[in-house]
């Protein structure tokens, strides 16, 4: 199985004539992604989110024309989708805490507006 860190740099590929792509890159956003996502920086996400759609799009890879290539960026790609699971496990956790977060504060908007407070 081919390695990620010594092998990425020989695929990457753009379908733009002078554009780069890297998946190297895009792993490192993920990963600033998830570790935002554990410090519930969810504006901080939500940037580094738009800087790495910004980078699939802007400068899509070219498929890597050998088989081992694509061994290394089908890898990668699932790599990449693995923690993006992760961070919306911890995205879903962290709606439900602000959800109940909310539901208390309308209930005790609720009760001091009964009391006159």
């Amino acid at each position: 199985m081919p390695d990620l860190e010594t092998n990425l740099e020989p695929v990457i590929g753009s379908a733009i004539p002078g554009a780069t792509f890297s998946w190297q890159r895009v792993i490192e956003l993920t990963n600033q992604m998830l570790q935002a996502a554990k410090d519930e920086e969810w504006e901080s996400l939500a940037q580094i989110e738009e800087e790495r759609r910004t980078l699939i799009y802007t400068h899509p890879p070219a498929p890597p024309a050998d088989p081992a290539g694509r061994a290394v960026v089908l890898q990668t790609v699932q790599q990449i989708l693995d923690i993006d699971r992760q961070i919306i496990s911890l995205c879903q956790e962290g709606q439900q805490v602000l959800a109940g977060k909310l539901h208390s504060l309308r209930v005790g908007a609720r009760a001091r507006q009964a009391y006159g407070v």
